[in-house]
């Protein structure tokens, strides 16, 4: 309680200085939503948003074009319907759509949003939270409403054409009853949307390995028959973080040193997912979307094959040291920036990520003399992926790509 009090305090100062300067009363609000996302878990769990609700809703009110007014309203109520994925399963449909009106708003007011970003843009968002609602009605067994919530979200912005055939890529990069692990809302979401909306490649598992800390999603995914672990349903509620040592770790005829995630602890999440493999006992392919940061794979990185669409657990000590790129497969992706939404900057990030790879392809060409490959490439570069709209960030890979474009002219 005493956390809600502080934020109501600072809040009405807000209030009564706002009503005569807008712009300090955006800064104090930004500021406090920052102070927010660094506290621990169980104050953060103690924000009360109404107070920021009522602020905003009557900025918004005077001043209806303030773009990033709307963005953290639209925040405001998602964080009050939902603020983490352990009560994801209570979304309420009227504060997801106040929350998606604000970010679709946003893109009708400006397409390409400018202002301050707290987590996602306004399209990934609008995606995010209607996901949301039909994972939770997935939960409550209510196929036809996740459905309908799905669609929602592309319907108002949140998937584009891009998004989810590249996901429908990464789902084809996989084998036959594979499962995929997935890292963040986009990447899982836009899976969820593909096997539950179009029944796309529904023989894969797909599960979101943030999600395995909370209690109710490790239960629904063994009551959906996606996965199942060596523990019982009631070992999964209880199961939580550990101390740690590295320790061998043997599924079968594997071993491997398992160590600790984070200090000298290994979290819930890590625990469940190892519990899934010792069940799984490699029968079922494994792989990863691309994204992961290096050490949140149970100690695995030094048997996981890095690939362009998503990375491979090979159960052996060989394993390829750079990433594998299909000829064919890297055109297809250049080819597809044609439907891309580009005042999405995550669609960007991923056209930019294609465009990186294809380099590294280029380079490898004119390596091993291929040239023809390489200048193909470096044209389709060059056809498809504008570089007003997609800027290089780094100059090294602006330089070769300069270079390469002077050679195919020459």
């Amino acid at each position: 309680m005493k956390y809600v009090v502080v934020i109501f305090i600072v809040l009405f100062s807000v209030i009564s200085y706002g009503q005569t300067d807008h712009l300090e009363l955006d800064s104090r609000i930004k500021n406090e939503f920052k102070r927010i996302e660094n506290l621990d878990k169980e104050a953060y769990n103690k924000v009360d948003y109404e107070e920021f609700i009522q602020l905003l809703e009557a900025t918004v009110k005077e001043s209806p074009d303030n773009t990033e007014a709307r963005y953290f309203l639209g925040y405001a109520y998602s964080r009050k319907n939902a603020n983490d994925s352990s009560v994801m399963i209570n979304a309420n449909l009227d504060l997801v759509l106040k929350a998606s009106e604000q970010f679709e708003e946003i893109i009708k007011l400006t397409p390409k949003y400018k202002g301050e970003i707290i987590g996602h843009n306004p399209y990934d968002k609008i995606a995010a939270d209607w996901s949301g609602l039909a994972l939770k009605y997935l939960y409550d067994k209510k196929k036809d409403s996740a459905i309908w919530a799905f669609k929602q979200a592309e319907k108002r912005g949140g998937f584009s054409a891009y998004k989810l055939q590249l996901y429908k890529e990464k789902l084809n990069a996989c084998s036959k009853n594979a499962v995929l692990f997935s890292l963040g809302d986009i990447p899982t979401f836009s899976l969820n949307y593909l096997q539950t909306v179009e029944n796309f490649r529904e023989d894969i598992s797909v599960v979101d390995i943030t999600l395995l800390e909370s209690k109710w999603y490790p239960k629904y995914l063994v009551e959906n028959s996606i996965i199942s672990f060596d523990i019982s349903n009631e070992e999964l509620k209880t199961i939580d973080y550990i101390e740690w040592n590295d320790k061998l770790i043997t599924i079968d005829d594997f071993s491997w040193i398992l160590k600790p995630s984070y200090d000298e602890y290994i979290f819930r999440g890590d625990r469940i997912l190892l519990s899934f493999l010792k069940q799984n006992k490699f029968k079922r392919d494994i792989y990863f979307t691309t994204g992961f940061k290096p050490n949140t794979r149970l100690s695995l990185d030094a048997y996981i094959s890095e690939g362009l669409l998503v990375d491979k657990l090979l159960v052996s000590k060989e394993k390829d040291t750079i990433i594998n790129v299909n000829y064919e497969l890297i055109k297809r992706m250049l080819k597809m920036t044609e439907i891309v939404n580009v005042y999405n900057d995550s669609d960007i990030k991923d056209v930019c990520y294609f465009r990186i790879m294809a380099l590294y392809e280029i380079s490898g060409f004119f390596e091993k003399n291929e040239n023809k490959k390489a200048i193909n490439l470096v044209k389709l570069i060059d056809k498809y992926i504008d570089e007003a709209i997609f800027p290089f960030r780094y100059k090294e890979y602006l330089k070769f790509y300069t270079d390469c474009k002077k050679f195919v002219n020459d």
